[in-house]
């Protein structure tokens, strides 16, 4: 993904995002494919021979015989499929079992994500029996990716989408007596979109590894690392339920006064996370529940580096971002044809 307010081709910061493959394991790890048909001799202990030539020739010991690879008890009645690939000699190279891997990954590696969706009717007659009342199942599976954070840019795009845009909030309320010119109809259609049934929804989300660079215009203030993601997510009758875990979670200080304390926050151990998060959906008018979300976090061992100009500068960032998200609510707010509120002093 490239910018493309970025004026200087040759710029570091031209591109957004960027994925590339898992790292693929070492070659060295897996060894038993190498012929030992000609071993090193180079240790072996010859007989003892008389330097002359002599009469005749003892039969010596097959020197090699220590080398030999034991045979195996399924190797000694070789497989006849007709549709075999490969030879029995000579020894063909090392390729990959396809029949281990499973349908649709055999080229995980160089793709960025994996999607899998499946719908269910709610008029299906195995929907409460099979599919457990399950309307969407979802399964998304990321491999690396490295984001760039650039203020400006960014803006733009999540205003683009209609992500966290703030222009409904600046519009000014109707009053009142406006509010009671609404017609029937519109008061009827809101009531009826808000009683249809809500739909059933079950996410599995897998992230191999995630990057985090914040950029500033002059220079790189933080990077955030989040590594073997796993969550899962459910949404059933609009109760959420969500539980996963963090394999790796680290920030790293990338200014030029971040020199000595580089790491800022970094976890030790397999899981650096769990967490589970579950929240009701329904109204609890009489409070009989105890809470409306319950959330659950256990962390492995952290260790935090605390300067007060890294923190400054990080809540300096975020708060731009803020204002420029608000300078553009504004100006989306206008161009609607909506009034904008003042500055509130």
């Amino acid at each position: 993904m490239e910018d493309l307010l970025e004026k200087n081709p040759d710029s570091m910061y031209k591109n957004l995002m960027v994925s590339r493959g898992a790292p693929k394991p070492s070659s060295l790890a897996h060894k038993e494919y190498l012929s030992q048909s000609c071993p090193s001799v180079s240790n072996v202990e010859y007989p003892d021979m008389p330097r002359s030539l002599p009469s005749h020739m003892e039969e010596a010991s097959n020197v090699f015989q220590l080398y030999q690879r034991p045979v195996c008890a399924s190797r000694k009645k070789p497989k006849e499929d007709a549709d075999s690939e490969y030879p029995l000699t000579p020894p063909p190279s090392p390729t990959a079992d396809r029949s281990r891997l499973p349908c649709g990954k055999s080229h995980f590696d160089d793709s960025l994500v994996h999607i899998n969706v499946f719908l269910v009717d709610r008029k299906h007659p195995e929907f409460s029996s099979r599919y457990n009342k399950i309307n969407r199942s979802i399964d998304v599976d990321f491999n690396c990716l490295d984001v760039l954070i650039t203020l400006q840019t960014w803006v733009v795009i999540l205003d683009f989408f209609g992500i966290g845009s703030t222009a409904d909030n600046h519009a000014m309320k109707l009053q009142p007596e406006d509010t009671q010119h609404m017609s029937k109809s519109e008061i009827n259609t809101s009531s009826a979109s808000q009683a249809q049934e809500p739909v059933n929804t079950k996410l599995d989300l897998k992230v191999h590894s995630l990057s985090l660079v914040l950029n500033k215009t002059t220079s790189e203030l933080a990077k955030a690392s989040v590594s073997k993601l796993a969550a899962h997510l459910e949404i059933i009758d609009g109760d959420l339920a969500l539980q996963g875990s963090i394999g790796g979670l680290s920030l790293s200080d990338l200014t030029a006064h971040g020199e000595f304390y580089r790491e800022r926050f970094t976890t030790s151990g397999e899981e650096a996370l769990i967490f589970q998060v579950y929240k009701y959906g329904r109204p609890d008018p009489l409070l009989q529940r105890e809470c409306d979300v319950r959330v659950t976090l256990r962390m492995a061992s952290v260790q935090y580096v605390h300067t007060q100009r890294f923190q400054a500068e990080v809540v300096s960032f975020i708060q731009h971002f803020t204002q420029l998200q608000d300078v553009l609510g504004r100006q989306r707010a206008a161009i609607e044809g909506q009034t904008v509120r003042g500055d509130e002093r």
